[in-house]
């Protein structure tokens, strides 16, 4: 089994630079976006990072909540 602190962690990397990535496929594909970009980017980034681990869903989630956990401290 992972540690669930590594997988906390790597959730916190792999949503930043799958966000990140998400901007560059909105602009690089010419997507729409309704709303936020910010916003659209945080949804593909979970998207693809449930695509990743698709094979290990409960993997996933705890990345999931380690990309969250750390959002939710970064607000002011």
């Amino acid at each position: 089994s992972v540690n669930s602190r590594a997988l906390l962690k790597t959730g916190v990397f792999a949503s930043v630079l799958l966000h990140e990535l998400g901007h560059a496929i909105i602009h690089l594909k010419n997507i729409p976006v309704l709303g936020s970009q910010e916003d659209a980017a945080d949804n593909i980034a979970t998207i693809m990072m449930l695509e990743i681990t698709k094979r290990s869903p409960q993997q996933g989630k705890t990345m999931i909540v380690g990309s969250l956990a750390h959002d939710w401290g970064m607000r002011d």
